[in-house]
């Protein structure tokens, strides 16, 4: 008979899960089939261990139901759940006597937090979830039996047989919380994490899925974290979430919409700048947004960025600008565009070291140095690029001048060249600017010299270019050579520099008159008479010429007289009617740097000139 009914039971239950598969809503309840057999208990009761050692009744099988996750949904409940044993307690025995024994299931539920009985015992319940039961919930399975002894001395006895099992009923209320701010969406809002307006969403292993757009044939649609609204078309959509519980499935839908926002588009600016490099402006549209910087005071409200603000590190940027179109939403769309510039502090002025003085053509090995230098760049101060680079150069002084050393450091940043490390070279040479009355001249011509008043300059010496020479800083010159002669002036100074410098050349024209009458001055003075007398060169050196015009041929008696009036060579020249060209020969043997008297004597010339020996 018992056999019988067990079939039957097996019967019923696998027709019925043909008709209802397990965990499927139907009529908002589902019924909860409990698992397999998950194990054997002995039967250790004091008649089995006591009493009745060989009644052969070794084991009692029992069944479980597993943990269960259910939902409430926004009213407040959920499908209901239904938990039935049709199997229960079964003792396995080999009295062929005596029946196996018979068992009782009994169930009810206890909240975690409050031990009051959800529902009494009863052999089968059922349970709908409400929002009070949000939370752990216990479910107790009580399974009782007995069976039989057959051989019992003392009769036939009854023996009970007690099993307590429990499984979990995790209650959720998912639900979209502060779904107001994802409901109207601008273009340009960032990107949202979905999971962050939803609650409910407890268990990480089977986690709420959401899906734009998708309200049916889910979850085969492609499942969402979050929204971009930059990548969503403007207007009307929707947002689903959905999850599949032990009690149904939960799915809840909410309409969005997104609202275009114009862009922020920024001008050209540079990643990275120097500290110093100047006030430069970036341009921003549509206009009339704000700027606001970090460090404050970066950037005025006309794009206008003050890289010293920020000596170093960098300058985030942030333009701002709010739609006023966009009045779907109801606090406007806010377009907003960030930057962040890095900003290097250039190097302090390099210190810089070496020779600094020394005769013109004097060698120098200049070196620089600077914290944070990455490269060194040389200028003189007109220069437009560097004439040298690295922190130690060879340089030759020349003139007494002044060079800059721009260290220059990461990102290419130095400071300002008068604002770098400079030194100052001078120059010990004797420098000098001299100029000539005249560039061309007649026959016999006088120029006038001038030094220009060198610096440092202690000596002189001319040379003419026609082979004659003078010591004085300002001397004055006959040519009495047809050509062109390049005069120079050699310079030294007390320090031991000299120069030399050259001057332009002069051109002296032939002498081709029959008669030339000088009316130029004099070393001796200007002379306005008429003079037919020609001494030269003057200063000379080893010889001197003289010229006369005679009328008639004559004898011209000459002394030449030192300055104390000694006459140190005397003579007569003789002179025909014309033209006559005298030259005086062996003078190298007077004194040097010596002015003399040149007296001419004969009955159409008397005539004192006033000549310097070199």
């Amino acid at each position: 008979m018992r056999l019988q009914k067990k079939i039957w039971l097996w019967v019923i239950l696998l027709l019925f899960s043909l008709i209802v598969p397990s965990r499927k809503l139907l009529a908002q309840t589902i019924t909860i089939e409990p698992k397999s057999t998950i194990g054997t208990e002995k039967l250790n009761t004091w008649y089995m261990d006591n009493l009745f050692p060989d009644a052969g009744f070794t084991n009692v099988h029992f069944l479980t139901f597993p943990d269960l996750t259910v939902y409430v949904d926004a009213t407040g409940q959920g499908p209901g759940i239904k938990f039935d044993n049709p199997i229960g307690l079964e003792l396995v025995g080999y009295q062929r006597t005596c029946p196996t024994g018979e068992s009782v299931d009994q169930f009810f539920i206890t909240h975690a937090n409050d031990t009051t009985k959800l529902f009494p015992k009863a052999p089968s319940i059922s349970y709908t979830p409400s929002s009070t039961d949000v939370g752990i919930l216990t479910l107790h399975q009580v399974e009782t039996g007995y069976g039989r002894v057959c051989n019992d001395p003392l009769g036939t006895h009854n023996f009970p047989s007690y099993e307590y099992n429990t499984s979990t009923i995790t209650v959720e209320y998912p639900h979209f919380v502060n779904d107001t701010q994802i409901r109207n969406l601008c273009s340009s809002s960032p990107v949202l994490q979905l999971a962050d307006y939803f609650s409910g969403n407890t268990s990480p292993t089977s986690p709420i899925q959401f899906y734009l757009d998708q309200t049916s044939g889910l979850p085969n649609a492609s499942a969402i974290t979050s929204l971009d609204p930059s990548k969503i078309p403007p207007g009307d959509h929707t947002v689903t979430a959905w999850k599949t519980y032990d009690n149904g499935v939960f799915q809840q839908t909410i309409p969005i919409h997104v609202i275009s926002t114009t862009p922020v588009i920024l001008g050209s600016y540079p990643s990275s700048i120097c500290s110093n490099q100047g006030i430069f402006t970036i341009s921003a549209s549509p206009s009339g947004g704000t700027w606001t910087s970090t460090p404050a005071g970066a950037v005025d409200a006309n794009g206008n960025v003050d890289p010293s603000k920020a000596s170093a590190g960098a300058i985030s940027l942030t333009y701002s600008y709010t739609d006023p179109n966009a009045n779907a939403n109801p606090s406007g769309c806010a377009a907003t565009r960030r930057i962040t510039i890095q900003v290097t502090q250039p190097p302090l002025p390099a210190l810089i070291s070496g020779l600094t003085q020394g005769c013109s053509g004097t060698p120098t090995t200049l070196t620089a140095h600077s914290d944070s230098a990455q490269q060194y760049n040389w200028y003189h101060l007109a220069d437009q690029a560097p004439f040298a680079t690295g922190a130690s150069i060879k340089y030759t002084i020349q003139t007494s001048e002044t060079l800059y050393c721009v260290a220059i450091g990461k990102n290419g940043c130095g400071l300002s060249r008068v604002a770098s490390g400079s030194i100052q070279l001078t120059s010990l040479s004797p420098t000098a600017n001299p100029t000539e009355s005249e560039t061309s001249i007649p026959f016999g011509g006088l120029v006038q010299f001038h030094s220009g008043n060198p610096l440092n300059a202690t000596s002189y010496q001319w040379n003419f270019g026609d082979g004659e020479s003078s010591p004085e800083e300002n001397p004055s010159h006959y040519y009495y050579h047809a050509g062109t002669f390049k005069p120079t002036l050699y310079i030294a100074s007390s320090q031991g520099c000299s120069g030399l410098v050259s001057l332009p050349p002069i051109l002296v024209s032939p002498d081709d008159s029959a008669q030339r009458t000088a009316t130029y001055p004099r070393l001796t003075g200007t002379d306005s008479l008429p003079q037919t007398v020609r001494v030269y060169p003057s200063p000379f050196t080893d010889h001197l010429y003289i010229g006369l015009k005679l009328k008639a041929p004559q004898s011209i008696g000459y002394q030449l007289m030192d300055i104390s009036g000694r006459v140190v060579r005397s003579g007569s020249l003789e002179g025909v009617a014309g033209d006559n060209t005298f030259k005086l020969s062996d003078l190298g043997n007077l004194g040097l740097k010596n002015y003399y008297l040149l007296m001419l004597n004969s009955p159409e010339v008397q005539d004192v000139e006033k000549i310097l020996k070199l």
